[in-house]
C-alpha cells in the first residue's frame, strides 16, 4: 500500500500499533537513562543534549497519555507538552530565530 504522505501513513492501524508498542517498550530505558543524568546532575545545552530531553519527555508524556487516549491522541498531547516545556521551547525557538536569519542574510 502507497500513502500519499506521511500523515496517511498515520491512518494505517497496523504502523500505529507498532508505533504503540516501540515508545511503550522504551519507557523503562528512558527511564533509566534520565535517571542516570539527573544523577550526574545533567543540564542540556544545545541541540543534541535537548533533542535527548525531548525524546525521553515524550515518551513518558505518551506513555501517561495513553493509559486514557488512543495512539495519535497520546502523540499529539505528548507533542504538545514537549513543545511547552521551557527547555525545549528555547531551543526550538533559538533554532527558528537562526533559520530566519540566515535565510534574511543576517
Amino acid at each position: 500500500m502507497h500513502y500519499r504522505s506521511p500523515v496517511d501513513a498515520l491512518a494505517d492501524q497496523e504502523l500505529l500499533s507498532h508505533i504503540d508498542a516501540l515508545l511503550r517498550a522504551s519507557d523503562p530505558p528512558f527511564d533509566r537513562v534520565m535517571t542516570r543524568l539527573v544523577e550526574l546532575d545533567w543540564k542540556p545545552s544545545g541541540q543534541g543534549s535537548a533533542f535527548v530531553l525531548a525524546l525521553a519527555l515524550f515518551n513518558k508524556a505518551y506513555v501517561k497519555h495513553r493509559e486514557d487516549s488512543d495512539v495519535m491522541e497520546s502523540v499529539r498531547l505528548a507533542q504538545a507538552e514537549v513543545l511547552a516545556h521551557p527547555v525545549i521551547s528555547k531551543v526550538v525557538a533559538q533554532t527558528a530565530g537562526s533559520a530566519v536569519d540566515s535565510a534574511v542574510g543576517v
